[in-house]
Parts: C-alpha cells; sequence; structure tokens
C-alpha cells in the first residue's frame, strides 16, 4: 500500500492507525452499489485479509451516506443473469466479513439502508455519527422485495422483535438504533475520529482480536453462498416487476 493509501474508482484503502486498514466506500448516487463496486469492495477486502500486518479492517461511506444498499435502478438496466449475479457478489461480500479473522468496525458516517444496514450488521462493531438525519432500516421491503437467506440470517443479529420492525419498513435514528442494538456506539464528535482514537487504544493495549473473534462473535451458522441459489432469481423477478409498477403508474 504505498504511502498508506490506495484507491480504485469505488473504494479507497488507507492506513488510520497500526495495523488498522479503513475502506472508504464512494459510489455515485448515494453509495448505493452496483457489480462493480461490489467486486471493488472484495477485492479490497482480501487484500487486506491476506496481509498479515493489518488486524483491524474499518469501513465508511462518503459524504452523507455509509450506503444505501443495492442500486435498484442499476439493477433493473441489467439482464436476469446480470442482476442475479450482482446479489450474489453481495452475498459473498457479507459471507466473507462474517467469516474474517480479522476486527472488521462499520463507520457508519450516514445512512444505512436496505442492503446498506445489512452490510453495516455484518460487521463485528459499529460506530455512527449522532446526527438524527441519518436513518436506518428497510424501506424496500413492504414492496415486496425481499432478502436472501443469508441476510436474513445476518437481520437477526438485530433480534427477532427489531428485525420485524425494522421489515415493516420504519427507518430509525442513530439513538434508537443504539437502543435497539443495531449500533454499539454513537459518536457525538465526527464518527472517524471515533473511529481511530478506538483503533488507536485497541492497539497500545493486549487486545487479542482472534481470540475476540473465537469467543465473541457469531462466525458459524452461515452458508456459503451459491450462485444458483433460485432465491436470487426470485428477488430479482420482484425487483422487476416492481419496477414495472412504477412506471405504469407514472405513465398514466
Amino acid at each position: 500500500m504505498a504511502d498508506g493509501i490506495l484507491a480504485n474508482k469505488y473504494v479507497t484503502e488507507a492506513l488510520l492507525a497500526e495495523n488498522t486498514v479503513l475502506l472508504s466506500l464512494n459510489v455515485e448516487p448515494k453509495n448505493a452499489l452496483n457489480t462493480e463496486a461490489i467486486q471493488s469492495l472484495i477485492s479490497a477486502f482480501d487484500r487486506c485479509e491476506q496481509n498479515a500486518g493489518v488486524d483491524i479492517i474499518c469501513i465508511t461511506g462518503h459524504d452523507r451516506a455509509f450506503c444505501t444498499g443495492l442500486n435498484l435502478d442499476t439493477m433493473i438496466e441489467q439482464t436476469d443473469d446480470e442482476a442475479i449475479r450482482m446479489l450474489y457478489l453481495f452475498d459473498i461480500l457479507l459471507y466473507r466479513l462474517l467469516r474474517s479473522n480479522k476486527l472488521i468496525i462499520s463507520a457508519i458516517n450516514g445512512h444505512a439502508v436496505g442492503s446498506g444496514a445489512i452490510l453495516a450488521l455484518a460487521t463485528d462493531y459499529r460506530l455512527i455519527n449522532s446526527n438524527d438525519k441519518i436513518k436506518i432500516g428497510f424501506p424496500e421491503y413492504p414492496k415486496g422485495i425481499t432478502l436472501p437467506a443469508l441476510m436474513r440470517d445476518i437481520l437477526k443479529r438485530a433480534g427477532l422483535n427489531n428485525a420485524r420492525m425494522l421489515l415493516m419498513g420504519e427507518l430509525v435514528t442513530p439513538k434508537r438504533a443504539e437502543m435497539l442494538g443495531l449500533v454499539d456506539e454513537v459518536c457525538d464528535c465526527d464518527v472517524l475520529v471515533c473511529l481511530k482514537d478506538m483503533c488507536t487504544k485497541l492497539n497500545t493495549g493486549n487486545f487479542s482480536y482472534r481470540e475476540y473473534k473465537q469467543h465473541f462473535v457469531m462466525q458459524d451458522g452461515f452458508s456459503m453462498p451459491q450462485p444458483d441459489d433460485p432465491e436470487y432469481a426470485s428477488i430479482v423477478a420482484k425487483v422487476f416487476a416492481q419496477a414495472r409498477r412504477l412506471s405504469n403508474d407514472q405513465s398514466r
């Protein structure tokens, strides 16, 4: 990582503290993920995962969005096979996060909705800015756009009652998210300042990242995503059907 920074079109990797890398997602519009951005995140994560000198991997967003999920506008312009691959790749990213031996921290700087909320929940520790304008939730679910099995399993980390509430489409503020256990810490200062301070403290003690993951973070119980999972085709069909309904409504 030359000069501590490595960047591509969608992801910037930077050294944040000793043994700590920050992956910053920057996708237009509003950090909604397309296939190329997901692949970039997987590649960046894999580089960090394979680097013995990295113990902590942090993920954050750009501007006012952490991640607003999958870009459904992009998805409906794809073929069925391309859209299915987009869902599959996102599941692969989540699976890599869940199975990692590194400590994974999300710094939620802005909105985390839809699959973006799932991305945050897949990490081991979640920091969030205290700005009440930030929202977390699943606005697409009440419209009939469901989640694949792995994403549903991750959502269970929020607790069954909270998961039900979120899937009804309610968007919550950072303080409410902390009360519900969706995030671990609300930062009154800039979330990246809070993140750097936390990582610096972790690296000055005898914190054992591997033992933490082994004893306190559930890594088992998540199935490896399969590219031919029929749920992907079902979800893509629902997304396309919703797009057609919206198009028909607008043409009237």
